[in-house]
C-alpha cells in the first residue's frame, strides 16, 4: 500500500480485497478494482482494447505470456497463442485457413505475405511470381520444367490454359492453331518457315509425316521419291510427266548427271563412247555400240562420213586416199592410189576395161593406144599401133617380117599387101607399079622419060607418053617435038624438026 495524506491505498497494479489486503492485478490488467481480473487499465494499452473492465488484444494481435499483445504475423489477420497461429487470414477471399495456417488458395501465390495474387495461365499453382509455375492447368498434356508449363510434344496451347492434342502434321509442336507450327516432326529433313513445316529441297512428305529423300535423278519430288518436280542436272535433262531423262546426245552417268556423248555417237548409254545411234545415220553403221563409216565412206570429222571418190572402194583421211579399189581385179593399189593395171584403161573412173590389141596400154578408149604390144616391130602414131615397114600383123597382135618386096605392109600372108611401097598401088593384096614406073626386085623404078609403061627395064617401053611413038620398045618424039627429061615438048613454030634434048630421038 501507499500512504499519502493520512490515507492508505493499494499500489498501482494491486486491488483492495475485502480483507483490507492489496492483491496484485492479474495480467493483462495494469490496474484493477474489486478483483484481480476487473481491469481498470491494461498493461499493453497500445495493443489492447478495454471493454467492461476486460482487457483483450486488438485485432491482429495475440496475448503473449508476457502480458502484452504481440502482432500476428502475416498472413494472419488474427491469431492466438503465437503470431503464426492464425484464427483468420488477411486475404480471406484468396486464402484458405487450415490448422491455424493461412495459405493461398490453389491458383494463387503469396505476393507479399499479406495478399495472394492469381497465377498466370498456364500455371495451376505458382510461387514467388504469377509465372513461376509449381503445377500446370493441363497437367495431362503439359510438361513442367524449370517452373514453366509447356505443351507436351504433339500438343499446342489452344488458350494458354489447355493444350490440344489435335495438332496437324507435320507440326511437332504448335501454338494457337493446330497448323501454326513451332517445331517440325522431322526436324532433320524439314524446314520451319513462317510457322509452316515443309520438306527440305531434295525430300518429299511421305504418308508417315516424315520427309524421305528424292531418288536421283530427281532434284525435287512429290508423292514419291521417283515422281520428280525438277531434275538434278537441269541443263542436260528433259523433264516430262514427272520423269527426268537425259537429253538427246547425253547419257546418265553414275554421278546422277548427264554427260555428252562423244562423236560420232548421236545417242549413247553406259559411257560416252557406247553408241545407241549415230550422228550420220545415213552413212554410218552401228555395231556393238560403235559407229563406223559405211564401206565407201570415210570419217571427215568424227561426226559425218563422206563418200570416197572413185576409183576408191574404201578410203581414209581424205576421199582420194584409197584403202581398196572399186575394180579390184583390174586395178593396182599403190601409195593409196588406184590405177588401172597394165593393158587396161579407166572407162568411167570406177572400172578398168582391157585395151584392144595391138595396144599394150591405152587411155580413154580400148583402141587409143599409149604403147604397143609388139613394141619392137610396131610404130605408135596418133595413138595407133601399126606394123613397121616390112612387117605384117600375124593376127596374134604381133608383126611378122617380112612382106613381099612390093609390099610396104601386109597381113595374113607375106604376099597379101595392105599398103605398097612408093609409086605402087595395092589391089586385092597385090601391089602394081604406077603408070610411068616398072617393077624391080623390091621397088618401082621410073620408066624412060618418054615411056608411059614399060617392061623389064626403064627403056623397054610398052607404051609412050603423049607426042611419042614406040618402035621396037623405044619411044621417039613425034615430028615437031623434041624430048626433055620426062616428056616430049613441041618445037618452035618455025621449026619443022628440032633437038636439044639430052636424048636423041629418031625423027
Amino acid at each position: 500500500m501507499n500512504f499519502s495524506s493520512n490515507t492508505c491505498t493499494c499500489k498501482t497494479g494491486y486491488f483492495d480485497t475485502s480483507s483490507n489486503i492489496c492483491k496484485p492485478c492479474t495480467a493483462p490488467c495494469a490496474t484493477c478494482s474489486g478483483s484481480a481480473t476487473s481491469c481498470s487499465s491494461f498493461l499493453d494499452s497500445e495493443n489492447m482494447n478495454f471493454l467492461s473492465n476486460t482487457c483483450t488484444c486488438k485485432t491482429g494481435y495475440f496475448d503473449s505470456s508476457s502480458s502484452t499483445c504481440k502482432a500476428c504475423t502475416a498472413p494472419c489477420v488474427t491469431c492466438s497463442g503465437s503470431a503464426t497461429n492464425c484464427e483468420s487470414c488477411m486475404d480471406s477471399d484468396n486464402m484458405n485457413l487450415s490448422s491455424n495456417t493461412c495459405t493461398c488458395k490453389a491458383g494463387y501465390f503469396d505476393s507479399s505475405s499479406e495478399t495472394c495474387k492469381a497465377c498466370t495461365a498456364p500455371c495451376a499453382t505458382c510461387s514467388g511470381s504469377a509465372t513461376t509455375c509449381l503445377s500446370c492447368l493441363d497437367s495431362d498434356n503439359m510438361n513442367l520444367a524449370s517452373n514453366t508449363c509447356t505443351c507436351k510434344t504433339g500438343y499446342f496451347d489452344s488458350s494458354s490454359e489447355t493444350c490440344m492434342a489435335t495438332y496437324t502434321a507435320p507440326c511437332d509442336t504448335c501454338s494457337g492453331l493446330a497448323t501454326y507450327c513451332l517445331s517440325c516432326l522431322d526436324s532433320d529433313n524439314m524446314n520451319l518457315s513462317s510457322n509452316t513445316c515443309t520438306c527440305k529441297t531434295g525430300y518429299f512428305d511421305s504418308s508417315s509425316n516424315i520427309c524421305k529423300p528424292c531418288t536421283a535423278p530427281c532434284d525435287t519430288c512429290s508423292g514419291s521419291g521417283t515422281s520428280c518436280s525438277s531434275c538434278v542436272d537441269s541443263e542436260n535433262m528433259n523433264f516430262s510427266s514427272n520423269t527426268c531423262t537425259c537429253k538427246t546426245g547425253y547419257f546418265d552417268s553414275s554421278s546422277n548427271t548427264c554427260k555428252a556423248c562423244t562423236a560420232p555417237c548421236a545417242t549413247c548409254s553406259g559411257s560416252v563412247t557406247t553408241c545407241e545411234s549415230c550422228m550420220d545415220s545415213d552413212n554410218m553403221n552401228l555395231s556393238i555400240g560403235t559407229c563406223s563409216c559405211k564401206t565407201g565412206y570415210f570419217d571427215t570429222s568424227s561426226e559425218t562420213c563422206k563418200a570416197c571418190t572413185a576409183p576408191c572402194a574404201t578410203c581414209s583421211g581424205s576421199l582420194t586416199t584409197c584403202l581398196s579399189c572399186l575394180d579390184s581385179d583390174n586395178m593396182n593399189l599403190s601409195s593409196n592410189t588406184c590405177t588401172c593395171k597394165t593393158g587396161y584403161f579407166d572407162s568411167s573412173s570406177e572400172t578398168c576395161k582391157a585395151c584392144t590389141a595391138p595396144c599394150a596400154t591405152c587411155s580413154g578408149s580400148a583402141t587409143t593406144c599409149s604403147s604397143c604390144l609388139d613394141s619392137d616391130n610396131m610404130n605408135l602414131s596418133s595413138n595407133t599401133c601399126t606394123c613397121k615397114t616390112g612387117y605384117f600383123d600375124s593376127g596374134t597382135s604381133t608383126c611378122v617380117s617380112s612382106c613381099d618386096a612390093t609390099c610396104s605392109t601386109c597381113s595374113e600372108t607375106t604376099t597379101y599387101c595392105e599398103t605398097c611401097k612408093s609409086h605402087a598401088t595395092a589391089a586385092s593384096g597385090v601391089c602394081t607399079c604406077d603408070s610411068g614406073y616398072y617393077g624391080t626386085a623390091d621397088n618401082c623404078q621410073a620408066c624412060d622419060a618418054a615411056c608411059a609403061t614399060y617392061s623389064g627395064s626403064a627403056t623397054t617401053c610398052l607404051t609412050c607418053k603423049s607426042h611419042a611413038t614406040a618402035a621396037s620398045n623405044v619411044c621417039s618424039c613425034d615430028s615437031g617435038y623434041y624430048g626433055t627429061a620426062d616428056n616430049c615438048q613441041a618445037c618452035d613454030a618455025t621449026c619443022a624438026t628440032c633437038s636439044g634434048s639430052a636424048y636423041l630421038f629418031n625423027l
